[in-house]
């Protein structure tokens, strides 16, 4: 029994080293294989994290495809006689001026357009791009170059259309730029150096920017700005969203010290303010805007004080005060002097509208009819006379000098010799600068009070509050008339706007 027993545990022995002899490689391969299958699931549940990087790359991608065969490059050639004066010459040494060109010759540009229209022919792109051009070049996607069969731009935007004749053509859809917001993705793309299609990734940083360009308030200026690389080349280019639709025109970069690179600030021009501007261009040839003859600044909390009415104007001919603070149009609450600019100038010529003012205390309601707005209204709120400007010498009272008119003052200034009355011969406070009076004006009225000579004037300003307003009226040589309104300086002034 025990020589059984004995066999037993030697059979079994044999067998446990047989059999890892032959299967130990394989139970070690499982093993090994079951950790690198849990290694390889550790890695998929990695990347099942990481899909929603990959998806976005992926649509990216998509949207790169959707929009760039719409992406033009425009190439622009500006002529010069020779005869233009170069601007510094005089201060270059001699031995450089040799290299100053001479005689006609012939500088090149570089922008970036889009297909708006395929069938029609119009593509989109910055009034700076072929501004003063001589020739205009689009080059299409598959190399085709074409020229310009005409353009249409607004200054104002910043914005240009170009017609051009070629078939097969692909057009891009614009989207809707007030649904944008801080943080959304977009993509830049354009012809940055001659580059043609790059494609850049960012983010929309912050809205309603403004430029210095845009301080002469003949600018109408609301962009949108943006991370995504853009540099010389990009103007005329789209910003485009995630569901391929461009909700801008890249026009303009900020820099530090005007180095002319991309720093991570890019502006574009919204969508909804290209829409409107481009039918216009594409139907009239011209943008037509809205216009009231009013200067204006904000009154915090309650709504626009006017400062300053055109004689003749929509505002003057619907009733409309120097003094009186604009509350609602056509019961729009107005918070802000850029939004009462672009609302204006939406508004169609002759079209009527209910303003519901603030004047002595009083709520009062007026109808008023638009105007249509002035080419140039920098010069048409100057009056379109001879001044000349004055630095702020911080002077006593209301900082303006006044005499009565003589020959020489009116021959000054551009009136007829035998020009009568009280002339502003100097303008030495901000608040009187900052209400829009300068050397060369004629005083008519101080508070509806009819002024004469000076001592009229100073009489009348005696009697008026300056710390409350007091409007005064003047005229320009060609006789076009103002009310302005004078605050005095410890009041504090905001800048003026014009509409």
């Amino acid at each position: 029994m025990a020589n059984k027993t004995t066999i037993l545990i030697i059979l079994a022995a044999v067998l446990v080293v047989f059999a890892g002899l032959h299967f130990g490689p394989v139970m070690a391969q499982r093993m090994a294989y079951a950790a690198a299958r849990g290694e390889n699931a550790a890695t998929m549940e990695a990347l099942d994290g990481m899909a929603p990087a990959d998806q976005l790359s992926r649509q990216f991608r998509s949207v790169a495809k959707a929009v760039v065969p719409a992406v033009v490059e425009i190439r622009v050639t500006q002529v010069f006689t020779g005869n233009e004066e170069s601007q510094g010459e005089d201060m270059l040494p001699p031995e450089f001026r040799r290299f100053i060109p001479r005689g006609p010759h012939e500088m090149q540009g570089l922008g970036s357009g889009l297909v708006v229209d395929a069938e029609k022919g119009y593509v989109l792109t910055n009034y700076h791009v072929v501004e003063d051009a001589n020739e205009v070049k689009v080059i299409l996607p598959d190399h085709r170059d074409l020229k310009a069969e005409w353009i249409r731009s607004d200054p104002k935007t910043d914005l240009a259309i170009i017609k051009i004749k070629a078939d097969g053509l692909i057009a891009a859809q614009l989207g809707d730029s007030d649904e944008m917001e801080v943080g959304d993705w977009v993509l830049a793309i354009g012809s940055p150096a001659g580059l043609e299609h790059t494609v850049t990734a960012g983010i929309i940083s912050g809205k309603g920017r403004h430029t210095t360009r845009g301080n002469d308030k003949d600018q109408y200026e609301d962009f949108l700005q943006t991370d995504a690389a853009i540099n010389r080349g990009n103007s005329g280019g789209p910003l485009v969203n995630m569901r391929a639709k461009v909700i801008g025109i890249n026009t303009a970069i900020v820099t530090p010290g005007g180095i002319g690179q991309n720093a991570g600030i890019g502006l574009a021009i919204p969508s909804n303010l290209i829409k409107s501007v481009m039918t216009q261009l594409i139907e009239k040839g011209k943008v037509t805007r809205g216009y009231l003859g009013i200067q204006f600044d904000d009154a915090p909390g309650v709504g626009l004080r006017v400062r300053g009415v055109l004689d003749g104007s929509p505002a003057a001919q619907g009733g409309l005060r120097a003094g009186d603070v604009i509350l609602s149009i056509d019961g729009q609450k107005l918070k802000e002097s850029e939004g009462l600019r672009f609302l204006v100038a939406e508004m169609a010529p002759l079209s009527k509208h209910t303003f519901v003012l603030k004047r002595r205390g009083k709520e009062v309601e007026l109808p008023v009819t638009i105007g249509e707005q002035p080419e140039n209204m920098g010069k048409t709120f100057g009056l379109q006379g001879r001044s000349s400007s004055t630095e702020t010498r911080g002077a006593e009272g209301i900082g303006l000098k006044v005499n009565e008119m003589t020959p020489s003052l009116a021959q000054r200034f551009g009136y007829n010799r035998s020009a009568a009355g009280v002339v502003i011969t100097e303008v030495s406070s901000a608040s009187a600068l900052q209400a829009g009076l300068q050397p060369g004006l004629k005083i008519i009225e101080v508070d509806e009070q009819s002024i004469h000579s000076v001592q009229d004037f100073n009489e009348a300003m005696h009697k008026a509050d300056t710390k409350q307003g007091v409007a005064i009226h003047v005229e320009g040589p060609d006789g076009a008339g103002k009310t302005l309104l004078l605050i005095d300086a410890e009041n504090k002034d905001k800048g003026s706007d014009k509409e």
